[in-house]
C-alpha cells in the first residue's frame, strides 16, 4: 500500500452518522416492531421486518460504541423496555 493511499472511511462514516435524526430512527423502530408483533403478516414478511430491526439495531450499536453517539441521544431506554 502507497503512503498517499488511505482506506480510513471514518470521515465518511461520521457524516452519515451526524445526519441521522435519532429520535425519528426510534419511532421508526418501534413502529416496525409493533408492525411485526400485531399483525398477521406472511413469514415472510415478519422476517424481512426483523432483518430492518436488526439493521437499526446495529446503527444504533454502531454509533454508540464506535462513533461516540450519546446513548441517551441514540436510545429512548424507557420506549424499548
Amino acid at each position: 500500500m502507497s503512503e498517499t493511499q488511505n482506506t480510513t472511511k471514518q470521515p465518511q462514516q461520521d457524516t452519515f452518522f451526524d445526519k441521522v435524526d435519532w429520535n425519528t430512527l426510534r419511532d421508526q423502530k418501534m413502529s416496525l416492531l409493533r408492525l411485526s408483533e400485531d399483525m398477521e403478516l406472511p413469514e415472510t414478511q415478519k422476517r424481512d421486518i426483523r432483518g430492518i430491526i436488526n439493521l437499526i439495531d446495529a446503527i444504533q450499536d454502531h454509533a454508540v460504541h464506535v462513533i461516540g453517539v450519546p446513548e441517551t441521544e441514540v436510545f429512548n431506554m424507557e420506549d424499548e423496555e
